[in-house]
Protein backbone atom coordinates (compact mmCIF):
# COMPACT_ATOMS: atom_id res chain seq x y z
CA UNK A 1 0.00 0.00 0.00
CA UNK A 2 1.47 3.38 -0.93
CA UNK A 3 2.22 5.80 1.93
CA UNK A 4 -0.43 8.28 0.77
CA UNK A 5 -3.09 5.59 0.77
CA UNK A 6 -2.01 4.38 4.22
CA UNK A 7 -2.28 7.92 5.58
CA UNK A 8 -5.74 8.34 4.02
CA UNK A 9 -6.90 5.04 5.58
CA UNK A 10 -5.52 6.09 8.98
CA UNK A 11 -7.30 9.45 8.80
CA UNK A 12 -10.54 7.79 7.68
CA UNK A 13 -10.38 5.26 10.54
CA UNK A 14 -9.64 8.01 13.06
CA UNK A 15 -12.67 9.98 11.86
CA UNK A 16 -14.97 6.91 11.93
CA UNK A 17 -13.81 5.86 15.38
CA UNK A 18 -14.12 9.42 16.71
CA UNK A 19 -17.65 9.72 15.32
CA UNK A 20 -18.60 6.41 16.97
CA UNK A 21 -17.21 7.68 20.28
CA UNK A 22 -19.14 10.95 19.97
CA UNK A 23 -22.30 9.05 18.98
CA UNK A 24 -21.92 6.80 22.01
CA UNK A 25 -21.53 9.79 24.31
CA UNK A 26 -24.53 11.61 22.83
CA UNK A 27 -26.73 8.52 22.67
CA UNK A 28 -25.99 7.43 26.22
CA UNK A 29 -26.93 10.87 27.55
CA UNK A 30 -30.10 11.03 25.41
CA UNK A 31 -31.10 7.39 26.07
CA UNK A 32 -30.94 6.50 22.36
CA UNK A 33 -28.37 3.84 23.24
CA UNK A 34 -29.62 0.47 24.44
CA UNK A 35 -28.13 -2.73 25.74
CA UNK A 36 -30.20 -4.63 23.18
CA UNK A 37 -28.32 -2.87 20.38
CA UNK A 38 -25.05 -3.83 22.06
CA UNK A 39 -26.06 -7.49 22.35
CA UNK A 40 -27.12 -7.61 18.71
CA UNK A 41 -24.04 -5.78 17.47
CA UNK A 42 -21.45 -8.05 19.13
CA UNK A 43 -22.14 -11.17 17.01
CA UNK A 44 -22.54 -9.03 13.86
CA UNK A 45 -19.22 -7.34 14.60
CA UNK A 46 -17.54 -10.71 15.22
CA UNK A 47 -18.95 -12.17 12.01
CA UNK A 48 -17.92 -9.12 9.98
CA UNK A 49 -14.38 -8.92 11.31
CA UNK A 50 -13.94 -12.68 10.77
CA UNK A 51 -15.33 -12.54 7.22
CA UNK A 52 -13.05 -9.66 6.27
CA UNK A 53 -9.95 -11.07 7.97
CA UNK A 54 -10.31 -14.68 6.84
CA UNK A 55 -11.09 -13.71 3.25
CA UNK A 56 -8.03 -11.46 3.07
CA UNK A 57 -5.79 -14.13 4.66
CA UNK A 58 -7.07 -16.69 2.14
CA UNK A 59 -6.45 -14.35 -0.78
CA UNK A 60 -2.97 -13.44 0.45
CA UNK A 61 -2.00 -17.11 0.79
CA UNK A 62 -3.17 -17.69 -2.80
CA UNK A 63 -1.32 -14.64 -4.15
CA UNK A 64 1.89 -15.55 -2.25
CA UNK A 65 2.12 -18.86 -4.14
CA UNK A 66 4.27 -18.29 -7.26
CA UNK A 67 2.17 -20.84 -9.21
CA UNK A 68 -0.78 -18.46 -8.97
CA UNK A 69 0.93 -15.50 -10.60
CA UNK A 70 -1.51 -13.79 -12.96
CA UNK A 71 -4.51 -15.73 -11.64
CA UNK A 72 -7.59 -14.25 -10.02
CA UNK A 73 -8.56 -15.69 -6.63
CA UNK A 74 -12.10 -16.99 -6.23
CA UNK A 75 -11.71 -19.68 -3.58
CA UNK A 76 -12.49 -19.78 0.11
CA UNK A 77 -14.94 -17.12 1.21
CA UNK A 78 -14.60 -15.42 -2.17
CA UNK A 79 -16.44 -18.41 -3.66
CA UNK A 80 -19.60 -17.14 -1.91
CA UNK A 81 -19.41 -13.51 -3.10
CA UNK A 82 -16.85 -11.77 -5.29
CA UNK A 83 -16.35 -8.91 -2.83
CA UNK A 84 -17.11 -10.67 0.42
CA UNK A 85 -14.31 -8.78 2.16
CA UNK A 86 -16.27 -5.55 1.63
CA UNK A 87 -19.37 -7.23 3.05
CA UNK A 88 -17.42 -8.18 6.19
CA UNK A 89 -16.08 -4.64 6.51
CA UNK A 90 -19.58 -3.14 6.21
CA UNK A 91 -20.92 -5.57 8.82
CA UNK A 92 -18.30 -4.82 11.46
CA UNK A 93 -18.33 -1.06 10.84
CA UNK A 94 -22.15 -0.97 11.05
CA UNK A 95 -22.14 -3.13 14.19
CA UNK A 96 -19.54 -0.91 15.80
CA UNK A 97 -21.72 2.12 15.09
CA UNK A 98 -24.81 0.32 16.42
CA UNK A 99 -23.00 -0.60 19.63
CA UNK A 100 -21.72 2.92 20.11
CA UNK A 101 -24.50 5.16 18.89
CA UNK A 102 -27.72 3.19 18.69
CA UNK A 103 -30.00 1.95 15.95
CA UNK A 104 -30.14 5.10 13.80
CA UNK A 105 -26.37 5.63 13.82
CA UNK A 106 -25.73 1.93 13.11
CA UNK A 107 -28.17 1.92 10.18
CA UNK A 108 -26.71 5.17 8.83
CA UNK A 109 -23.12 3.89 8.91
CA UNK A 110 -24.01 0.48 7.41
CA UNK A 111 -26.05 2.22 4.68
CA UNK A 112 -23.19 4.58 3.90
CA UNK A 113 -20.76 1.71 3.38
CA UNK A 114 -23.33 -0.34 1.44
CA UNK A 115 -23.89 2.61 -0.90
CA UNK A 116 -20.18 3.44 -1.25
CA UNK A 117 -19.10 -0.11 -1.96
CA UNK A 118 -21.92 -0.80 -4.42
CA UNK A 119 -21.79 2.52 -6.27
CA UNK A 120 -18.06 3.28 -6.28
CA UNK A 121 -15.65 0.64 -4.98
CA UNK A 122 -17.11 -2.52 -6.51
CA UNK A 123 -17.69 -1.07 -10.01
CA UNK A 124 -14.14 0.31 -9.99
CA UNK A 125 -12.68 -3.01 -8.85
CA UNK A 126 -14.83 -4.93 -11.35
CA UNK A 127 -13.46 -2.77 -14.18
CA UNK A 128 -9.89 -3.24 -12.92
CA UNK A 129 -10.30 -7.03 -12.65
CA UNK A 130 -11.96 -7.18 -16.06
CA UNK A 131 -9.01 -5.36 -17.63
CA UNK A 132 -6.37 -7.28 -15.72
CA UNK A 133 -7.79 -10.81 -15.85
CA UNK A 134 -10.06 -10.68 -18.93
CA UNK A 135 -11.90 -13.97 -19.56
CA UNK A 136 -10.67 -15.32 -16.23
CA UNK A 137 -12.65 -12.60 -14.44
CA UNK A 138 -15.70 -13.22 -16.62
CA UNK A 139 -15.55 -16.91 -15.63
CA UNK A 140 -15.38 -15.94 -11.95
CA UNK A 141 -18.43 -13.69 -12.41
CA UNK A 142 -20.37 -16.58 -13.94
CA UNK A 143 -19.26 -19.02 -11.23
CA UNK A 144 -19.80 -16.57 -8.34
CA UNK A 145 -22.94 -14.59 -9.24
CA UNK A 146 -23.18 -12.82 -5.88
CA UNK A 147 -21.33 -9.52 -5.77
CA UNK A 148 -21.36 -8.32 -2.18
CA UNK A 149 -23.43 -10.59 0.02
CA UNK A 150 -23.80 -14.36 -0.48
CA UNK A 151 -27.13 -15.45 -1.98
CA UNK A 152 -28.18 -11.85 -2.69
CA UNK A 153 -27.87 -10.59 -6.26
Amino acid sequence: MPVGTAVAVAVFNTICNSLNTLAFTAASVNRAWSETGLYISVPIFAAGILIESISEIQRKAFKDNPRNKGKVYSGGLFSYARHINYCGYMLWRGAMALAGGGWVWGAAVASLFWFDFNSRAIPTLDAYCGNRYGEQWQAVKRRVPYVFFPWVK
